[in-house]
């Protein structure tokens, strides 16, 4: 690690390879113990004046390094499909449309070996994103900031590519095109970047084809949803903070009618999993059905979305909460809270359409200490539902939000995520995390140090300092 120094230690090989395998039995090692003696050794001796001026100096330095690494990096946002599996993340590398195409190019031109691979594993430092993420980063795309080099789709299934253009949106273009301006481009070894694109631009030139995209088909058939229309025969699955419910129509007849034509004929071996969510943030159900047609081996032959009216969404909230009781024993969000607290942290909110305005933020209410912790109350003064995808602003229900940031007194590290809980009307209340950028997290340190500052006297370190020193004066020695 830049700026930090090493020590060396000697132990005979005996006692260190057999105190090596003690710890790995307990989940630990040799170096952890090390570094965490010294850590405590650092917290005890170094008097506390200059212990606050290195831990302030310090966390000042990883904010702002964290917040400039973050301005320096420009993404790129892929959808890909391959064997019938599809592939959604970013990368921080800034691969343009001629990148993409060259990679994409020497992938296929790797023989049978590479393309029985996986062509999302052949970008480096990538992120699984959500589809919303990528939604999210093809308009910023659009806006021109900088910060999006790309967007692109494409099906190596069903062999097109679609890349999102500044100037005329999202164009597609067969993959066979797409490989051969490629190579066309870098025919010539010698030839600089510019002309490079410019041989790229004059071989795609005219060569688009009608626009593909993974976004699904809208279907609608002569008669809306009824009830009795669907089955449940599936388990209920926490995904997230839903739950999703997979339904079977009960007819073939009922199923052409609601859903259309288009569905008919399915090639032999081939099936249709239709799909609802029931989302615990936003305490209601999905606006459309999902339905993802697939063929017999298992690859995605075409994906379509059924838009829901308000009656069918209450039918079919009603639906989902009696089957619910039927398989469970309890109410959505009963079921919810039980698979809630099997897991060891929560689900992150990431549907919303805007990002916290870090400016806006205030804080309100005492300080409290809880488990390590340092906890601000975030009053609601900006739209919570634009932010956190939640629906709480709204006169159908009367659920609210809690939101706090957290500052960890052990470590001195600010959370990297608000912790946001959402009370209902019911009684339940139910955790999320909600992720901070770099940038968010210097912005709100700085905040939270100045509000520190006024309700107590004395600044996040200070606080941290006196904090650890009544720690250790509780802490009793151990008596040899």
């Amino acid at each position: 690690m830049t700026g930090s120094m090493s020590a060396e230690v000697w132990l005979d090989q005996r006692r260190w390879d057999t105190l090596e395998e003690a710890l790995k039995a307990q989940g630990s090692d040799i170096e952890q113990h090390l570094q965490d003696y010294l850590i405590t050794l650092y917290n005890e001796t170094v008097p506390l004046e200059q212990w606050t001026q290195i831990e302030t100096a310090i966390t000042k330095e990883e904010l702002e390094s964290a917040r400039e690494a973050e301005d320096q990096r420009v993404y790129a946002a892929f959808h890909i499909r391959e064997h019938g599996h599809d592939s959604v993340f970013s990368t921080c590398n800034g691969e343009e449309f001629l990148d993409v195409a060259i990679r994409l190019r020497r992938y296929l031109q790797g023989g049978a070996a590479a393309v029985k691979g996986d062509f999302s594993r052949h970008f480096y430092n990538s992120q699984p994103i959500t589809r919303v993420r990528f939604e999210e980063l093809a308009a910023l795309r659009l806006e021109n900031t900088g910060k999006v080099a790309g967007a692109f789709e494409i099906d190596l299934d069903a062999g097109w590519c679609s890349a999102l253009n500044l100037a005329d949106g999202w164009q597609t273009f067969k993959i066979k095109d797409v490989s051969t301006a490629a190579y066309q481009s870098t025919r010539s070894r010698s030839s600089q970047r510019n002309e490079q694109w410019r041989k790229f631009i004059d071989y795609l030139y005219g060569r688009d084809i009608e626009l593909q995209t993974f976004d699904p088909v809208e279907i609608r058939g002569i008669r809306p949803l009824r009830e009795g229309d669907l089955t449940f025969p599936e388990e209920i699955i926490l995904s997230g903070h839903c739950l999703n419910f997979q339904f079977d129509f009960v007819s073939a007849e009922a199923q052409r009618e609601v859903l259309g034509a288009a569905l008919d004929h399915p090639s032999e071996g081939s099936w249709l999993d239709i799909l609802c969510n029931y989302d615990v943030a936003r305490q209601e159900i999905d606006h459309s059905l999902s339905l993802t047609l697939y063929n017999r081996d298992g690859a995605v032959r075409q994906s379509f979305s059924y838009p829901l009216g308000k009656e069918e969404r209450a039918l079919l909230r009603k639906q989902m909460e009696v089957d619910c009781l039927c398989r469970t024993g309890k109410t959505l969000n009963d079921y919810y809270a039980r698979l809630d607290l099997e897991r060891e942290s929560p689900p992150e909110l990431t549907a919303g359409t805007k990002r916290l305005p870090a400016d806006a933020v205030s804080f309100a209410d005492e300080i409290s200490e809880c488990d390590g912790k340092l906890n601000f109350y975030i009053p609601i003064n900006f739209d919570p539902d634009a932010v956190f995808g939640t629906n709480v602003a709204s006169a159908f229900n009367d659920d609210w939000l809690n939101v706090y940031a957290s500052f960890d007194w052990k470590t001195g590290r600010l959370d990297s995520a608000l912790a946001v809980y959402l009370v209902c009307a019911d009684g339940h209340e139910f955790a999320f995390s909600y992720p901070l950028t770099p940038a968010e997290q210097v912005q709100l340190w700085e905040k939270m140090d100045a509000y520190c500052r006024q309700q107590t006297g004395q600044g996040l370190e200070d606080t941290r300092a006196a904090l650890l020193r009544e720690q250790r004066e509780d802490t009793p020695e151990i008596q040899m």
